[in-house]
C-alpha cells in the first residue's frame, strides 16, 4: 500500500494540474485510479487501527465524474448504474474514517462528547440517504433478486457499504457502550445497528449469490459486531426485547463464523480468540432465558383463576401462558 501511495505522488495523479494536456479519457481514468487508492488506503488503515498515509491537505484533484458520452475507451456496462455513485459514496465514507481517526484516536484526539457523536452520526446517515436506491441495502433486495435491472455484484457492493456505515456508527458509540455506569443509554441502539449488520451478512451468506470472495469482509465486520453484542449481553443493561434481539443476532453471528471457519484461516483465528467470551455469553443467555421462564411460570401460578359458567372450563386471567 505504501508503494502505491508513493507512486501516486511521483506520477502526480494527486494533482489536477499534472493532468493538463491529456485526453478526457486519460484524465477520467487517472482521477478514478487515485481515488481508488485513496479509499483502499483508508480501508486498510481503518481495519488495522493505524494512521492514514494520504493527508487531505495534499489532495488537489477533482472528484470522479461521469465520462462524457462519445469518448473512446473501455468503460464497463453496468446497466443504468455507473461505477461513479459507488465510488463517490466510498470516498465520503473514507473521509468520515479520517475525521473519526483524528477526533477519537489521533495524537491530538480528545474525549468524544455527545455533540461529536450526534453530528458525525448525522453525516453517516446523510451518506446513506444520498446513495442511489440500488446501493442501499434492504432485506427485500434478495427476495426480489430475479427482478432487479442491474448486475448482481451491485448487491454485494450495497451490503459492503451497509456494513461499513454500521461499523462507523458502532465505533462512534464504543466508549459509551463499554462505560460500566452509562452503557445502558446507548446499548439498545447498538443492538439495533449490530443486528442489522448480522442480518445482512447472514442473508447473503445463505443466498444463491454467495461467493467465497466475501469471506474476508464478512469475518472482519463480524468480529467487531460480535464484540458489541457480547458487551450488551454480558452487561444485561437493556430491556428484555432488546436482549432477545441481541441474543438472536449473536447466535446468527456465531453460526456465520462457524460456517466460514473450516475454509478460511482468519475466521478460525477469530473463533479461537473469542471462544472464551463466546462460551461465557452463551451461558449468560441460557441463564437469562431460564430466569425468564421461571418468572413467567411464577406469574402464571399466581394469576387468579376464573371459571367460565358456560363452558365449565378453567381459564387463566390476562397473564395467560399463551401470551408470555
Amino acid at each position: 500500500m505504501g508503494t502505491s501511495v508513493r507512486l501516486c505522488y511521483q506520477l502526480g495523479i494527486d494533482n489536477q494540474q499534472s493532468l493538463a494536456g491529456m485526453t478526457d479519457f486519460d484524465v477520467y481514468m487517472r482521477i478514478r485510479i487515485f481515488w481508488c487508492i485513496y479509499c483502499l488506503e483508508r480501508n486498510i488503515s481503518h481495519q488495522c487501527g493505524a494512521p492514514y498515509q494520504i493527508n487531505k491537505k495534499d489532495i488537489a484533484i477533482d472528484l470522479p465524474s461521469e465520462l462524457k458520452s462519445g469518448l473512446q475507451g473501455f468503460v464497463s456496462n453496468e446497466g443504468s448504474l455507473t461505477p461513479i455513485p459507488r465510488q463517490l459514496a466510498t470516498i465520503k465514507w473514507a473521509r468520515l474514517c479520517s475525521d473519526m481517526w483524528d477526533s477519537m484516536f489521533g495524537v491530538t484526539a480528545r474525549q468524544v462528547n455527545t455533540e461529536f457523536i450526534v453530528v458525525t452520526d448525522a453525516q453517516i446517515l446523510l451518506l446513506l440517504n444520498e446513495m442511489p436506491p440500488a446501493l442501499r441495502w434492504t432485506s427485500a433486495t434478495l427476495k426480489a433478486i430475479d427482478d432487479i435491472q442491474y448486475p448482481r455484484y451491485i448487491v454485494r457492493q450495497s451490503i459492503v457499504l451497509h456494513l461499513r456505515v454500521n461499523h462507523l456508527r458502532l465505533l462512534l458509540r464504543r466508549s459509551d457502550l463499554l462505560d460500566t455506569k452509562n452503557g445502558g443509554r446507548t446499548a439498545s441502539l447498538c443492538v439495533e445497528i449490530a443486528a442489522s449488520s448480522v442480518d445482512a451478512m447472514y442473508e447473503y451468506r445463505f443466498s444463491p449469490l454467495k461467493q467465497d470472495t466475501q469471506r474476508f469482509p464478512t469475518t472482519s465486520f463480524l468480529s467487531g459486531t460480535i464484540v458489541v453484542l457480547i458487551a450488551v449481553i454480558l452487561a444485561n443493561k437493556v430491556d428484555r426485547a432488546s436482549f432477545q434481539v441481541a441474543s438472536n443476532a449473536f447466535r446468527k453471528a456465531v453460526e456465520l463464523l462457524e460456517d466460514i471457519a473450516p475454509g478460511f484461516s482468519l475466521a478460525r483465528r477469530v473463533m479461537l480468540r473469542l471462544q472464551n467470551v463466546i462460551r461465557a455469553t452463551t451461558q449468560t443467555m441460557t441463564t437469562n432465558q431460564d430466569n425468564g421462564r421461571q418468572a413467567a411460570l411464577s406469574r402464571v401460578d399466581s394469576a387468579p383463576i376464573q371459571r367460565d359458567p358456560l363452558q365449565n372450563t378453567i381459564m387463566l386471567s390476562s397473564t395467560s401462558i399463551w401470551k408470555i
